[in-house]
């Protein structure tokens, strides 16, 4: 016979397993799978593509080429390529933010952090870090900017976190 407790406990769990059973079965009802609903081609790009960022209001998509050595940069409503950044040794991230009105772009072949102008897209400084930053991102209230450091390229024995002030 099981105690009072333990009879709680069932009718817990009972709930549980029907009410988000319940909804599980709704949403799948009401959302259809993930599906691939166009692809952009890039040409002349070489080798894989790293830590994009998007401009939403914009609809630019800032896409990292790591053996090209460039940043592509794609019009998502007319689905193409409109710009190529050259100019870099193994770029990796790109982080966008229209709050400061910059584009930053990792390099983690020389440790570079390249800053672009929002709209523009001039370059407008460039901040030496440790080599192989990655993914860039951006903590609003603080006004700080974090790089990840995989360590892999400087031969770092653990990974590490660069700080920027934006």
């Amino acid at each position: 016979m099981l105690s009072s407790l333990s009879r709680m406990r069932e009718l817990v769990v009972l709930f549980f397993i029907v009410f988000i059973g319940g909804s599980i079965l709704d949403y799948a009802e009401e959302k259809q799978p993930l599906r691939a609903v166009q692809t952009i081609t890039l040409p002349n790009v070489q080798g894989y593509i790293d830590q994009m960022d998007a401009d939403v209001e914009g609809k630019r998509l800032f896409v990292p080429t790591v053996e090209s050595g460039s940043l592509e940069v794609v019009d998502l409503v007319a689905g193409k390529r409109v710009r190529s950044i050259p100019g870099f040794k193994t770029p990796a991230g790109a982080w966008y933010g229209c709050e400061l009105n910059k584009l930053l772009v990792t390099s983690k072949g020389d440790g570079m952090v390249k800053v672009f102008r929002e709209v523009s897209l001039d370059l407008i400084d460039s901040i030496k870090l440790e080599i192989d930053p990655n993914r860039i991102i951006n903590d609003p209230r603080s006004g700080y900017l974090y790089a990840g450091y995989c360590g892999q390229d400087a031969r770092f024995e653990f990974g590490r976190v660069g700080i920027i002030d934006a």
